[in-house]
């Protein structure tokens, strides 16, 4: 049973390693598929152009309010 607890304990420690705060993994995982829709939807095609500044500004946005909810506790 401790074994047990230990490789959960260590299998939480790398997922927290990675994926720390839920605000940076939720808001990195909405960037990329908004992304992956305006490549992959036809109607947001008009969209493509501008993919190179969606790409900081979301991530921009997605640091912005995960600083912000840091900042709040």
């Amino acid at each position: 049973m401790k074994a047990l607890k230990t490789i959960k304990r260590i299998l939480w420690e790398i997922f927290d390693f990675f994926c720390g705060d839920w605000w940076h993994l939720l808001g990195v995982a909405v960037t990329v598929l908004i992304l992956s829709a305006i490549d992959r939807v036809g109607f947001l095609s008009f969209l493509r152009p501008v993919n190179f500044i969606l790409y900081p500004v979301l991530f921009g946005l997605t640091l912005m309010f995960a600083l912000n909810k840091a900042a709040d506790k």
